[in-house]
């Protein structure tokens, strides 16, 4: 409803841009009334504004998220997001050229911390999207919703790196400290690179950092059973708890 300084001004149904049938057309105390066959809202509230009869205020959109309570970003993850990608980059260069340590430092050590703090990192932004993913379509396509999207994120890149890679016969990266060219792989193995599940069949990646995908993909089958249960656990100690039994080798 527009607002009159005298109080609302009416009618209700008035939109910028369209013409509207209208016999009289007034504010609450009728001290602005308009009478006529047709009335233009537009050129109307153009004379309103300009005659200064009229005040809008136009509150401001807050971008909020009922998973983050700080927005839709933080630079807190940010920060450990970076820092787990530099330390797997600095294991990965510094090991290609036979760098293995740095003083006391064992560069595979530092290169595993990097990597489980991304996948921690990983778990949470994606219990968040969850969140957000629950409160806007409900829980019955939860799971269906979240593993398309992973697929889409995953899949597509990881399977034209190992199409280009097989295809051409390129050399392939083992261990970070060596490569060897390419030998003839088995359907299994290719099948296996193509979707992700060399830790299932024991095959060698053809690109040595997709192993780690291999994991990190089965984890999204287990993320969304484990979110809708610690939704409906109360007590953050029993999570705690359970996280730890789960942890014991």
């Amino acid at each position: 409803m527009n607002i009159c300084r005298c109080g609302p001004f009416l009618p209700n149904k008035a939109k910028i841009g369209q013409s509207i049938w209208a016999t009289d057309i007034s504010c609450s105390t009728g001290r602005h009334t308009a009478t006529g066959s047709e009335m233009d809202a537009s050129r109307l509230l153009r004379y309103l504004l300009e005659t200064r009869e009229i005040d809008f205020v136009v509150p401001k959109r807050k971008r909020t998220t009922a998973a983050l309570p700080w927005g839709t970003e933080s630079p807190n993850l940010d920060f450990l997001r970076a820092n787990a990608v530099l330390l797997v980059l600095l294991f990965h260069v510094l090991a290609f050229f036979g760098i293995r340590k740095i003083g006391p430092l064992d560069l595979e050590s530092m290169g595993m911390f990097g990597l489980l703090s991304f996948y921690v990192h990983t778990t949470f932004v994606l219990m968040l999207s969850l969140e957000r993913q629950l409160a806007k379509f409900g829980p019955q396509s939860l799971f269906l919703l979240f593993m398309a999207r992973r697929f889409f994120r995953v899949y597509p890149l990881s399977i034209f790196i190992v199409a280009i890679i097989v295809l051409f016969r390129l050399p392939l990266a083992g261990h970070p400290w060596s490569m060897h060219y390419f030998h003839a792989l088995g359907k299994l193995d290719i099948i296996s690179n193509f979707l992700l599940a060399q830790n299932i069949t024991s095959s060698e990646p053809v690109e040595g950092p997709l192993w780690s995908l291999s994991y990190e993909v089965q984890i999204y089958l287990f993320l969304p059973a484990l979110f809708l249960i610690a939704k409906k656990v109360k007590s953050p100690w029993t999570l705690v708890t359970g996280w730890g039994l789960l942890a014991i080798p």
